[in-house]
């Protein structure tokens, strides 16, 4: 499940002035699948009738926990500098005590 993803649709859903929000394309289709099973709303599924679509019907209480708690972060890391090591403060070496 891509979680900033996920906090785009709990948003946008919260949002809508009448409550409940279409998705469309197939792959927000399956993250909408699995926000359901996870319990973070409640969602009607397109069946593949003709002019049917998935729609996100509510958030639920856990869904609206998830707004709360999750912020956007890039979870992706940068390459290390070797030239800007952390350094811990308390950290200290003993040379010569052996």
């Amino acid at each position: 499940m891509n979680l900033e993803c996920v906090h785009a649709i709990l948003l946008a859903t919260t949002q809508q002035p009448y409550g409940f929000l279409k998705i469309t394309g197939s792959d927000l289709e399956r993250e909408v699948k699995e926000m359901a099973e996870a319990g973070l709303i409640i969602a009607t599924f397109n069946r593949g009738e003709e002019d049917a679509f998935t729609t996100v019907n509510s958030v639920t209480e856990a869904g609206l926990q998830f707004l709360r708690v999750f912020r956007k972060h890039s979870f992706s890391r940068a390459g290390v500098d070797e030239r800007h090591k952390v350094i811990i403060p308390f950290a200290k070496t003993q040379a010569g005590l052996l």
